[in-house]
């Protein structure tokens, strides 16, 4: 891979993990395509982290593109006392997050992705664990009134996704099906290629899923990390 050629980063949590390996595979051959190993979880998680990630992988002021998302995790129920991270607390998070991505990328490109929607019926137990779409849907409003002001382009994957069959989810908050990730992948990739004048190339994705692939029992985040390895050496990404 030249060096010289754009870094686009992406930052999120389980979500990401559904494309990130997809989007790199993509840009082999125009861009690096940079994302830590760490699911980026909540949103103070996001904001303690992010200078720390970019550092360890060699973001720095010439970063082109930051594509990210983060509040499924704040929007978590546990116990049937609401989410986890208030509403208010999560807005001022993000206008905190907003001016650190300034700092530290003041030349990038900055897309922020919604939260995508839940499977509400797969909770079997939604009195100890739960998401809520009409949670999700308030933190996705405040967010996107927030990226907005930093002047962020807004990739609406709740939208995106609340017009798909129910069984492109894999589980109960994700979209780790073939299905699911081809249209999840792909308007992340149309996304950054707006923003930056890059086109993706083509992905492989009957090498990446089978039949089986689901997000249950890790299937889908094992075979990505051995993927991802493989595929480094095969495609110089």
């Amino acid at each position: 891979m030249n060096t010289n050629t754009p870094k686009i980063l992406l930052i999120g949590d389980s979500i990401r993990l559904g494309y990130d390996a997809l989007v790199k595979e993509a840009y082999k051959n125009q861009a690096q395509v940079l994302f830590p190993d760490d699911n980026c979880r909540f949103s103070t998680y996001v904001l303690r982290n992010l200078h720390e990630w970019a550092q360890g992988l060699g973001c720095t002021e010439d970063l082109a593109c930051i594509h990210w998302n983060v509040g499924a995790w704040d929007t978590l129920t546990l116990f049937d006392d609401g989410p986890l991270v208030p509403l208010s607390a999560y807005e001022e998070c993000m206008e905190r997050i907003c001016k650190r991505i300034d700092l530290l990328f003041p030349s990038a490109k900055k897309i922020f992705a919604t939260t995508t929607p839940m499977a509400e019926h797969l909770f079997d137990n939604p009195k100890v664990m739960m998401r809520y779409n009409s949670d999700i849907e308030k933190f996705n409003d405040i967010a996107i009134s927030v990226v907005k002001k930093y002047g962020h382009e807004i990739n609406d994957l709740y939208a995106l996704m609340s017009c798909q069959k129910e069984d492109y989810h894999s589980d109960t908050s994700h979209y780790y099906t073939k299905t699911g990730a081809q249209i999840i992948t792909k308007k992340v990739c149309n996304e950054i290629d707006r923003a930056i004048g890059t086109e993706a190339g083509n992905i492989d994705f009957d090498m990446w899923f089978d039949k089986t692939d689901c997000y249950e029992g890790g299937a889908w985040l094992e075979k990505r990390a051995q993927v991802i390895k493989q595929r480094a050496q095969t495609l110089g990404v």
